[in-house]
């Protein structure tokens, strides 16, 4: 019973602190999702590039 109260004390509707958590966890996770997807397609283009250029894809046509 000691335990709930400042649990209670904490998730209340007006608490500033769960405030500012709803709204920047959802930022922050869209950031890293973000970051995570602009790295994964960076790290494929370059290999496709690097994969064209050894197979002789991008030689000049002159």
């Amino acid at each position: 019973m000691i335990m709930e109260l400042p649990l209670a004390a904490m998730s209340s509707p007006g608490s500033p602190l769960m405030d500012l958590l709803s709204g920047v966890a959802p930022w922050i996770v869209g950031l890293v999702v973000l970051y995570i997807v602009i790295r994964m397609a960076v790290r494929h283009g370059t290999q496709d590039a690097d994969r064209r250029r050894a197979n002789g894809h991008l030689k000049d046509k002159d």
